[in-house]
């Protein structure tokens, strides 16, 4: 499963920390600018997972 924590840096901008988690594999994650990233990656992993590649 799959989820993104948001952090701000002091200069104001913020980052998604993006994380996957599934039962019987090493956790995964990734720091993107945009959450929409985020979201595209842990779906493509998740996938990639799941069907072994």
């Amino acid at each position: 499963m799959g989820c993104i924590r948001e952090t701000k840096l002091k200069k104001g901008n913020v980052r998604y920390q993006a994380e996957v988690r599934l039962k019987g594999h090493p956790t995964l994650t990734a720091i993107f600018d945009r959450k929409t990233d985020a979201k595209t990656w842990i779906s493509k992993v998740e996938a990639d997972i799941r069907y072994g590649l």
